[in-house]
């Protein structure tokens, strides 16, 4: 049986609703009888305006389409944009846990959270993953690498990650940040080492939610994370659908229906702060 405060939080968790756009999904707020909705059904069905996706990778994920909302829900930054505020300039941890800078602005050194865990038994997130998942970009030749050929990555201990750059970045922080989309996302070392190009749509992250299943020109299904470091979210799954005809489109996603903008902080389901 659950504790008075652990029934306590689920309900305040199943306050928050999805607002679905339809060029961009993200967590707006509360709107009346979303409360009742989440609690009783657990899972979600959403409808995106294109036939398919082409990859889950951060390295290669583009800022249109249905890959930017899915994958800021697969993965986690290092820093994300303060729930609400619209600023993209005003960022809090999310990976790391606080950061300091030298006084000349060219050391950037982050501290991470401990005990994140990636999806599916991967284990927790290190340094060397966020090294990693920085340093990839060039060697695979992806579009985003040239946003940090100025930066070099140092893995200073287990949970240390430290960036050295070549000159001032004065919107370093917005850059690594869940409102960019520019392969800062972390991924896990073990896990694109295994699955080798298999990684596009089989990704690991530390999110909210971890993909269940691709099916091709048809859908994509997420299922909460359990392990998630903030606490798993109310939804157990959702099925983003595929559906490129307009007009269909319009009739799947339904209500509530809102134009966001990822820059608020939000995610696709939500975020417990």
């Amino acid at each position: 049986m659950q504790t008075d405060e652990r029934m306590g939080a689920r309900r305040a968790w199943a306050g928050v609703v999805v607002c679905l756009a339809i060029g961009v999904i993200a967590l707006v707020g509360v709107c009346a009888g979303a409360n009742q909705i989440l609690a009783e059904q657990q899972s979600i069905s959403m409808g995106r305006p294109e036939e398919d996706i082409a990859t889950l990778d951060p390295a290669f994920t583009g800022g249109r389409g249905s890959e930017r909302p899915i994958a800021q829900n697969i993965y986690n930054t290092l820093v994300r944009v303060v729930p609400g505020s619209g600023d993209v300039t005003a960022v809090m941890g999310d990976l790391a846990r606080s950061w300091d800078v030298s006084d000349d602005m060219l050391t950037w050194t982050f501290h991470l959270v401990r005990g994140v865990q990636f999806h599916k038994g991967y284990g927790e997130l290190t340094a060397d993953d966020v090294k990693f998942s920085f340093e990839r970009l060039e060697e695979r030749g992806s579009p985003h690498a040239s946003t940090y050929d100025k930066i070099t990555f140092e893995a200073v201990d287990r949970y240390t990650i430290r960036m050295h750059l070549d000159e001032i970045h004065p919107f370093l922080l917005t850059t690594l940040s869940n409102a960019a989309m520019n392969g800062q996302f972390i991924t896990s070392r073990a896990a694109v080492e295994e699955l080798g190009d298999a990684f596009a749509l089989n990704p690991i992250g530390t999110g909210a939610f971890q993909l269940y299943e691709h099916r091709p020109r048809d859908r994509v299904i997420l299922v909460r994370h359990e392990d998630y470091f903030r606490g798993p979210p109310i939804l157990e799954r959702v099925d983003v659908l595929f559906i490129p005809d307009q007009a269909a489109h319009m009739m799947a996603s339904g209500s509530p229906s809102n134009r966001t903008n990822p820059a608020r902080g939000g995610s696709l389901l939500g975020d417990r702060g």
